[in-house]
């Protein structure tokens, strides 16, 4: 398991392994105690946001800009998905 990464060692040319990160959150949130049903539905959003970015090893620039296209866009990635 990777080292969790202290936030305020990242800049903006971080780059950052997604899918590893993605499975260290879910183990967090799971520690948590947090229903299947919520760790299910964090899992799908992250991985549409993932397929959204098109990276695997984004920098954190790249992510902080694709994620203000992502939550500003108009899509079946929203809230509405439900």
């Amino acid at each position: 398991m990777s080292k969790i990464r202290n936030i305020s060692s990242i800049t903006a040319k971080t780059v950052i392994d997604m899918k590893a990160l993605l499975e260290e959150f879910l183990l967090v949130k799971e520690a948590d105690r947090l229903s299947p049903r919520t760790l299910k539905d964090y899992r799908y959003h992250i991985e549409k946001f993932i397929e959204f970015l098109g990276l695997n090893y984004p920098t954190y620039q790249q992510i902080r800009i694709a994620l203000l296209k992502y939550l500003s866009a108009s899509s079946s990635f929203s809230v509405n998905s439900f």
